[in-house]
């Protein structure tokens, strides 16, 4: 490609087409008479007289400065030959505004078609600069940075920061800023960018700082019953209230954003869904606010059908009443927040608990990890068809109170829990006043106290929960006895049976054929009913002291027979070889009388008014007040009894299929008597009955 070169210098003629020897080139602004200079080199450093005087070729080095000219030629006797007016160099005219449209441009590729390059750099967007604004942290940016954003694209320069007051987001606007921040300037004391009821607009990139140190109110992002809105990769901090808040808002999208320093000085969430349906808050990380993400309602509003999925909300505050929980869903009587999907997060470090549901009907919390929360891992109340599935809670509930210490509580819920890991907490899943409620497979081991704990008023079921290791919480190897009657014959060595007079009476004995092994014995059917007659027992030797460095007991036992007219007692007792049910019921409502000095354990007894297991201790510095497990036994089932026993105190703690039932029982056994393991029935009827004893445990420190 070639160019016509420039002419190096001017050239003027006359009328007749001589040189124009002497004449003259007066220069003015274009339009006007006013002289305006021009220069002799390109540099335009070196400023021609005025006019401009040619020499014996009548030539002239004339260099136009970037403004346009009227030039008026004259002879040397300042006769005119011509005016020409509006005259602009070529570098000029590329330099002014409408420069680039003077420039050609083609993309590359089949089927580009060619443009200018005004036309191709304004598919790109504006920026607050093109608009005027200073971009550096001091200046009041808000005019030009709302101009460029009501353009439809804003673009903000990569490491620059604006200082705004409050931005309105238009329909379809798109504010792309990656690198960038806008700061929030002094006492705006306001929501920094909001709308209401518009759709479809786009936040990329950039950081939004609230400045909260010089606010006394405001939040960040407030919008609306927008929809389709999406924010991506923002970060959102330093905010006085909220970081984001969607109300009444449908079908929008926060995804892979930082949200941090939310509500210092007052209450403030870090992502909030207000009344809002079917949207997603995916792949977040939210700290350092009083709640981190929320989904609630009130009044006759609804929040239903919203994912929030794959994000971490973590070392939130307990702060200005709020709860500091790490999610939050929430609805109160007269609205709903249902169906919501809480899925693969992290909720861990906060000062509430991991996650806390309020009402709401079918939502799901799935696939989470809720760790060293001060409160529970999942903590729900008047919850309908929940469902809390698969998630890891360990070590939370540390600054929760009393009997709420645990990895996952709900109270008056209904639904399922399956599947989840809760440990390193005093109790593993703990409810209240539950209904319906399906507790099963779930792994509780390693807490302290109980594994699950169930509300005795409730009607839950549990099954499959994996509860206390026999070898986690005793010490390893620990003292311990362990009988799970294989074999053909009882071990004498071990055993001691003991029956009444009654010639029905069968002492313990294995079961022959049981692949699990099975030890049976048979009460006596004497019309007298009393125990002296009808009584069968099986005890050890009194080889357990729980001083000596605390006790357990376990046993596995089922009433075959019918479980009308009789009596049983499970646990432990201060006297070996002798028959005598340790403890039994009065007969006066469900009062209960001690046999033995020293006793413990789940008692069984149908003179009692209340015809439940009851949890029974005396020792020898006082009795234990009775209780109420709230649960009958069933015929042909076999259940697991727990008690341990501490140290030091007279206390015990009573477990029944590995849940803890009732509260720890003072004066339930003088720990520094040594005591048996023992199970004793008898018949209160002219006809037997039959208890299997599928395996006895009872360990100690060494």
């Amino acid at each position: 490609m070639a160019f016509l070169m420039p002419q190096g210098k001017q050239q003027y003629f006359s009328n007749a087409g001589a040189l124009l020897v002497g004449g003259k080139v007066y220069t003015y602004a274009a339009g006007t008479t006013t002289p305006l200079a021009t220069y002799s080199d390109a540099a335009g450093t070196t400023p021609n007289t005025n006019p401009v005087i040619l020499d014996s070729r009548g030539e002239a080095s004339i260099f136009f400065g970037g403004n346009s000219y009227k030039l008026v030629l004259k002879d040397s006797a300042d006769a005119t030959i011509w005016t020409q007016d509006n005259l602009t160099a070529d570098g000029a005219a590329l330099a002014a505004s409408g420069g680039s449209a003077l420039v050609g441009f083609l993309q590359a590729g089949t089927g580009a078609v060619a443009t200018t390059v005004q036309a191709k750099l304004r598919q790109f967007g504006i920026s607050p600069e093109d608009k005027g604004a200073a971009a550096n942290g001091t200046t009041d940016d808000t005019a030009a940075v709302q101009l460029a954003i009501a353009s439809g694209y804003c673009l903000l320069t990569p490491g620059k920061t604006y200082l705004v007051g409050a931005l309105t987001v238009p329909d379809n606007a798109v504010i792309w800023g990656y690198g960038a921040t806008l700061k929030a300037k002094a006492s705006l004391n306001s929501n920094i960018i909001t709308n209401s009821g518009s759709t479809g607009a786009n936040l990329f990139g950039f950081t939004l700082d609230g400045n909260y140190t010089n606010q006394t109110s405001g939040s960040g992002i407030v919008l609306s019953t927008v929809t389709n809105y999406h924010f991506e990769n923002l970060t959102v901090q330093n905010i006085y209230g909220t970081g984001i808040l969607f109300s009444a808002g449908s079908k929008n999208t926060v995804t892979n954003s930082t949200v941090k320093t939310c509500g210092k000085l007052a209450a403030g969430y870090g992502i909030y869904l207000f009344a809002s349906d079917d949207n997603v808050v995916t792949g977040n990380k939210v700290s350092d606010t009083c709640i981190g993400i929320v989904v609630e309602a009130s009044g006759v509003l609804t929040a239903k059908r919203n994912t929030i999925t794959g994000n971490s909300s973590t070392a939130n505050r307990a702060d200005f009443t709020q709860s500091g929980a790490g999610f939050h869903i929430e609805c109160s009587a007269g609205n709903s927040v249902d169906y919501t999907e809480i899925s693969g997060n992290n909720g861990s470090l906060n000062g509430g608990p991991g996650i806390s549901l309020t009402n709401g009907i079918g939502n799901n919390i799935t696939g989470n990890t809720f760790a060293n929360n001060s409160f529970a891992g999942v903590s729900s109340a008047g919850c309908v068809d929940m469902s809390i599935i698969g998630n890891t809670c360990i070590g939370n509930g540390a600054s929760a109170a009393s009997g709420y210490k645990c990895g996952i509580l709900s109270d008056s819920c209904t639904g399922l829990i399956t599947g989840n890991r809760a440990s390193g907490s005093v109790e593993g899943i703990k409810t209240f006043s539950t209904s319906s409620l399906v507790i099963t497979s779930n792994d509780c081991r390693g807490n302290s106290s109980a594994a699950v704990n169930i509300s005795p008023t409730g009607t839950d079921v549990t099954s499959d929960n994996k509860g206390f290791d026999w070898f986690m919480r005793e010490p390893n190897p620990p003292v311990a006895l362990y009988d799970d009657f294989l074999g053909i014959t009882l071990n004498a060595g071990l055993w001691t049976g003991t029956k009444g007079s009654d010639g029905g009476c069968i002492l313990p004995a294995i079961v022959a054929g049981q692949l699990r092994g099975i030890t049976r014995f048979t009460t006596g059917a004497g019309a007298a009913a009393t125990y002296a007659v009808n009584g069968v027992q099986i005890d050890s030797a009194l080889n357990w002291q729980p001083s000596l460095g605390a006790m357990v007991f376990e046993a596995r036992v089922s009433i075959t027979s019918v479980i009308t007219n009789m009596a049983i007692f499970v646990g432990v007792t201060d006297q070996a070889g002798g028959l005598g049910i340790p403890i039994q019921g009065t007969g006066g409502g469900d009062a209960v009388t001690a046999n033995r000095t020293n006793a413990c354990g789940f008692l069984y007894d149908t003179t009692m008014t209340t015809k439940n297991w009851w949890l029974v201790g005396n020792s020898s510095t006082g009795a234990g007040t009775p209780q109420n497990s709230g649960v009958a036994p069933v015929q042909s089932t076999f259940e697991t009894f727990r008690i341990e026993f501490p140290a030091s105190g007279s206390s015990a703690t009573f477990f029944r299929n590995g849940v803890l039932v009732g509260a720890s029982m003072a004066n339930a056994l003088f720990v520094s008597a040594p005591v048996t393991p023992v199970v004793s029935a008898f018949s209160r009827s002219a006809s037997l009955r039959v208890i299997d004893i599928d395996y006895v445990k009872t360990s100690s420190n060494r």
